[in-house]
């Protein structure tokens, strides 16, 4: 399914008896519900089923989005560490004085 681009939680129930739902309305009458007022329960019945599962999907993909960030931030501070650790390896060869000393003085 397609990612829902506008959050459903504010979504407004149509008003099925305006002029915008008369063709609706007119399809439904004419398969065998007696009058606009019915049509426009079903047509409210069938948009809160369809806006629910449309909160649920939401909530899917707020969760989905928060589990990417995390892992984003994951990798990257395990990719700073990574260069920090490379950059820590290149000064002890460059230094290797400074490295003892830096070594000596954490232990002691």
């Amino acid at each position: 399914m397609a990612p829902l681009l506008d959050d459903p939680n504010f979504a407004v129930l149509p008003d099925f008896m305006v002029n915008d739902h008369r063709e609706a309305r007119a399809q439904l009458i004419a398969n065998g519900i007696v009058n606009n007022a019915q049509v426009a329960e079903l047509l409210a019945v069938l948009w809160t089923m369809k806006n629910n599962t449309a909160w649920d999907l939401w909530a899917e993909q707020l969760e989905e989005a928060a589990r990417d960030a995390e892992e984003i931030q994951c990798l990257a501070a395990e990719e700073c560490y990574r260069k920090a650790q490379l950059s820590n390896s290149a000064l002890d060869r460059v230094n290797p004085v400074s490295a003892s000393w830096s070594t000596r003085t954490m232990e002691d």
